[in-house]
């Protein structure tokens, strides 16, 4: 079972953008075998409920639901808040020497040059649609990207990625994806309780991830291929009948596993991204309900991609 989705994707090179961007979504917008059994399941176990609340287990659920909304929309102000604290660190005009010919050094273009050495592709995607506590967003100026989702249901994702192309000039190589990642981030478990009389418990869960995607074509646009997808978790929590929020911070780079390696040749060109993700889930019950909202706010003030000959 498929959830709905929005994308946005902001480059200066149309065509290889917009088949990175198509490939991504047509592997993510179908979600995965897990997700569509545990929709399926949840279905399952509302339409089996013969029960009522009653008119205190009403007013809570109306209550919760109230509160949900106002929740999602300050998450809104905290998230833009996360993001707008970070400030480019380095001016890769003056600071950074020209790169050796294998070794490719990106980061944000400061100067809204438009150059290739920059970053070039954005990213941006959102299980179902943008609202209070949802959203996305990823600059190539600034280096900052990341993503924040809010449910009362089954999990959802928001995506965000800064990438580049780059065809090798070896014929055959290793190409080494190496990022150096600041990250910040938030999530908030709650649950409420709508029966008393009933003894139930549900769960919440959230979690932030960082990652890496390399896509290849041939140069003729064809001959797609997923080289490379890898996320792992910086922060993961999951609770019975949660109620509290959460701060996070760390860093990514190739000593917390923040890197890939492909084999690669001159007649294919990739895209390489570096991503920011989050998951949530709440677990939807009769006398017991929870939400889950988390962000995490990115910055990428510089990714080496080398080329290693074999």
């Amino acid at each position: 079972m498929a959830a709905a989705s929005r994308t946005r994707t902001r480059t200066r090179r149309d065509a290889p953008a917009t088949r990175a961007v198509a490939a991504l979504e047509t592997e993510l917008v179908a979600g995965s075998p897990a997700l569509r059994l545990n929709e399926f399941a949840v279905e399952q176990e509302v339409g089996r409920r013969s029960r009522e609340l009653g008119a205190e287990g009403l007013k809570r659920k109306q209550r919760f639901q109230r509160d949900s909304v106002a929740f999602g929309k300050r998450m809104t102000a905290e998230t833009a808040a996360l993001h707008a604290g970070w400030a480019p660190i380095y001016d890769y005009g003056q600071i950074i020497p020209p790169a050796r010919d294998l070794l490719h050094v990106y980061g944000p273009d400061v100067n809204k040059t438009g150059s290739n050495v920059y970053y070039q592709l954005a990213w941006t995607h959102i299980d179902d649609t943008q609202g209070a506590g949802i959203g996305a967003t990823a600059n190539i100026n600034t280096g900052v990207f990341g993503g924040s989702h809010y449910t009362i249901g089954p999990g959802r994702n928001a995506y965000a990625g800064l990438g580049v192309m780059i065809t090798p000039q070896l014929k055959w190589c290793k190409l080494g994806v190496r990022p150096f990642v600041q990250w910040s981030g938030y999530d908030t478990l709650y649950h409420v309780v709508y029966d008393d009389s009933v003894d139930e418990t549900r769960w919440a869960t959230a979690i932030g991830m960082l990652g890496i995607i390399v896509q290849s074509w041939d140069h003729s646009g064809g001959a797609y291929y997923r080289d490379a997808r890898m996320f792992y978790n910086v922060w993961d929590r999951s609770e019975p009948n949660p109620s509290g929020s959460r701060d996070y911070d760390g860093y990514g780079n190739v000593t917390t596993g923040l890197s890939a390696e492909v084999l690669a040749t001159s007649d294919r060109e990739y895209a390489v991204w570096v991503c920011g993700r989050v998951w949530v889930a709440a677990d939807p019950g009769f006398a017991v309900a929870t939400r889950a909202g988390a962000t995490i706010s990115c910055h990428a003030p510089f990714m080496v991609v080398q080329e290693e000959p074999f």
